[in-house]
């Protein structure tokens, strides 16, 4: 019993203890008077912290909005009590609801010319409390100062697959300025006051396109100026690599109104390079050998890619280092593939090497008289499954949807008698037949833009001309 008396004894010290540091602290924190809220900061500039600053109040403009960093909350939250403004005199300003990103807060309008008297309480998550009284002095835009855009970026930019989205960001973010802005938030999203309209399916061109979003609502400095237009707009290609070919435009917009000619981006094709003949003769042997040019994508051992290929089709598939060194990118790589797609009975394959990601090589030996068809495909592996489907909202599910790029092309060899290639009239590329494509390059040796071959000349007229090149086309889509 003693010894239970003791523990209690202890323990009603411990708990005295703890009471005291728990006054002694709140004296420190509240000056000595415990039954008293601390009434202010010490700086109390930061309660009344403001977009623009009050050294700019005197001379906004007819249009501005000034924001209270007090009323700032996040969407759907409470703001914190006691903060409020009122206007005291003048009806050149006007409360407003204004929102950005998951920002949401009161703000003032400035509706026309004049002067009005507002009064600014605030509470900061601390407790500290103030209050202020401001003069806002207005006046209608002046004629010299309209908003105008500078551009220090190219107006075409050209990238590679396997590119970083990130460098599109580099090339465009901070080489844009708008000046002579309306105070309020910046254009950072063309959702809000402006920034930079992108083409409809630009997220097409990227592969995972995860994105990073903004940081919080975001204003236009006190020199009316922005120099980070389109900020959030281009947030897609952070953590994403341009995967596909294709094209789109950026146009500046602030307020609904276009400034300047649209910037085109242009994410280059690839091209699949062999050095197959377009004629051999039978029995011939040749080594084919074939690569992935015009990408900056790094040519590895396919070895290292070994788990993804057996997740080729698998939206879960999450492979671990497909993020690039810095993390602003996904590494994306192909698989070489050749297939024998027409005269499989002429050909035979042999020695057949594959094992790196950009480049492979065969054997083919032929037999007999005829036309075979090879079709070089680069598969593009699997690296982040989640690209390959997208979410219903009908069903709530999500639906499988392989979008992958894998280049391509189609090589012909004719197997004849002397081994030199059969010239169908039409026939340029030596496909073996007349198609869309050799029409067109006809009519490029029309106009003059490349040389005249001798089975160009369908009608035997006067040489190439457009006339041979419609002939071709109507032969190409079975007209002729």
């Amino acid at each position: 019993m003693a010894n239970t008396g003791q523990k209690e004894e202890k323990h009603m010290k411990k708990k005295a203890l703890s009471l005291v540091m728990a006054l002694c602290l709140m004296l420190t924190l509240f000056g000595g008077s415990l039954g008293a809220l601390p009434a202010a900061a010490e700086n109390t500039d930061a309660l009344f912290r403001s977009y623009p600053s009050a050294a700019c109040f005197d001379q906004l403009w007819v249009g501005d909005m000034v924001t209270f960093d007090c009323m700032i909350h996040e969407v759907g939250m409470e703001p914190i009590a006691g903060n409020a403004i009122t206007i005291l005199s003048g009806d050149c300003v006007e409360l407003v609801d204004a929102s950005q990103a998951t920002d949401e807060w009161t703000a003032l309008s400035c509706v026309k010319s004049g002067t009005a008297e507002i009064r600014v309480q605030s509470t900061d998550w601390q407790g500290y409390t103030g209050e202020r009284t401001f003069t806002l002095t207005m006046s209608e835009r002046p004629a010299d100062r309209p908003v105008n855009v500078i551009r220090n970026c190219p107006d075409l930019l050209h990238f590679k697959l396997g590119d970083a989205g990130s460098k599109l960001k580099e090339a465009v973010i901070g080489k844009i300025q708008m000046e002579n802005l309306s105070y309020g938030v910046a254009p950072v999203d063309v959702r809000d006051s402006g920034g930079l309209a992108l083409t409809e399916g630009c997220s097409d061109l990227l592969w995972f396109g995860g994105g990073k979003g903004g940081p919080g609502a975001q204003f236009v400095a006190d020199d009316r100026r922005c120099d980070y237009v389109g900020s959030w707009d281009t947030g897609m290609f952070e953590d994403s690599t341009f995967f596909r070919s294709g094209s789109f435009e950026m146009q500046p917009v602030y307020q609904g109104q276009t400034f300047g000619a649209p910037i085109k981006v242009i994410v280059d094709a690839p091209a699949v390079t062999h050095n197959a003949p377009a004629a051999v003769k039978p029995e011939d042997s040749i080594r084919l050998e074939t690569t992935l040019v015009g990408t900056n994508v790094t040519n590895q051992p396919l070895s290292a890619y070994a788990e993804a290929l057996e997740h080729d089709t698998d939206t879960n598939y999450w492979f671990s280092p497909a993020f690039g060194e810095n993390w602003d990118e996904w590494i994306i790589n192909y698989q070489p593939r050749i297939e024998v797609i027409e005269g499989q009975e002429l050909v035979t394959v042999s020695d057949v090497e594959n094992e790196n990601t950009l480049s492979a090589a065969e054997t083919l030996t032929f037999h007999g008289l005829g036309t075979v068809r090879l079709k070089i495909t680069y598969h593009q592996i699997n690296t982040c499954g989640m690209n390959l489907s997208y979410y219903d909202s009908d069903t709530g599910e999500s639906v499988f949807r392989d979008n992958r790029y894998h280049p391509e092309q189609i090589v012909t060899i004719q197997v004849t008698e002397n081994g030199e290639p059969v010239l169908l009239p039409g026939d340029i590329d030596g496909s073996g037949k007349v198609e869309v494509t050799d029409a067109l390059a006809i009519l490029r040796m029309a106009v003059g833009l490349t040389a005249p071959t001798a089975n160009a000349d369908l009608d035997g007229i006067n040489g190439v001309t457009v006339a041979d090149a419609l002939t071709a086309l109507r032969i190409a889509v079975g007209l002729s």
